[in-house]
């Protein structure tokens, strides 16, 4: 019996050497203590305590005399008798999960309720990131920013720059689409930092390319939500995202990684003074693709 049977024998949840002893037996029907030992090397008074495991499996029987002789049951019934009692192992174990899971989330909402007036606003949390431009090789900040726009209530404001926004539309439309389940008033303003080009024709291709990630944002929104884009020419800028006034993000880099800096309410407060000014600037420039895409929602 050669090293690929053990290891499928493993799969059955077996240990290295019951594989082997149960193999040994197998291949010759039944075996005493010294024959396994022979031919597995695993010593004799090891073989006793296996060949117990074994017959608590259900694959072999031991015939006490002198010698004691180990007998392998039918493999096809044996295994297949391991098979479902690793089925009900499994069953059982997700059973303990569902129930270890319901009473970590009742725990953890009471601590929320109980904590929530109490939140620390100028806390800050630095996540491993890649770019809005691919998709994070980090699940933890995956799931972070999924949640962040699942939990968006009334406003999205993101500052971005134009290479980013065109690069990472398909990330970004995948993340706006996490608030298609809401049904109340929710405002998404984007701001375009467009940098200075020197000919008119790269300004107008450049505007195109907006415009047409204007509109893959609008599929992508649900319908209760005002979406507005609009664009200014300037210095090239760091994107931040404000979720709600509360909480902002700003992209940085810690020598050659990139990060995410998650901070609060103070750091979003200012954030947000900074916004509204570049966004009510005369020179803020909305996207045509959003005039038309204005629904008449009141807001709360």
């Amino acid at each position: 019996m050669g090293d690929e049977l053990i290891e499928k024998l493993e799969l059955f949840g077996l240990t290295q050497n019951q594989a082997s002893v149960y193999a040994a037996i197998v291949k010759s029907g039944y075996s005493g203590i010294s024959e396994i030992s022979e031919a597995t090397g695993i010593h004799p008074q090891d073989i006793c305590k296996i060949a117990i495991k074994l017959e608590e499996k259900g694959l072999v029987t031991r015939t006490f005399g002198k010698p004691l002789v180990i007998e392998a049951l039918p493999i096809n019934i044996a295994l297949k008798n391991l098979i479902v009692s690793e089925k009900q192992k499994t069953k059982e174990k997700i059973r303990q999960l569902e129930g270890s899971f319901m009473e970590i989330q009742k725990s953890l909402n009471r601590r929320h309720i109980i904590t929530e007036p109490e939140r620390e606003v100028a806390r800050l949390m630095l996540l491993p990131f890649q770019s809005l431009t691919s998709p994070t090789a980090y699940p933890a900040t995956e799931n972070k920013i999924i949640t962040a726009f699942e939990n968006i209530k009334t406003r999205y404001d993101l500052v971005v720059s134009s290479k980013d926004i065109i690069e990472g539309s398909e990330n970004l439309s995948s993340y706006l689409s996490r608030m298609s389940q809401r049904s109340k008033y929710i405002e998404v303003r984007i701001l375009v930092i467009l940098p200075y080009e020197k000919t008119k024709k790269r300004i107008l291709q450049e505007e195109l390319k907006i415009t047409e990630v204007a509109e893959q944002f609008k599929r992508s929104l649900p319908k209760t939500t005002v979406f507005d884009l609009r664009s200014l020419r300037g210095a090239n800028t760091e994107t931040f995202a404000i979720i709600d006034s509360k909480e902002v993000w700003f992209g940085l880099h810690v020598g050659e990684k990139p990060y995410i800096l998650v901070g609060g309410e103070e750091l979003a407060e200012m954030a947000n003074r900074e916004f509204e000014l570049f966004w009510n600037s005369p020179r803020a420039k909305s996207n045509p693709a959003t005039n038309s895409f204005l629904p008449n929602v009141e807001q709360p």
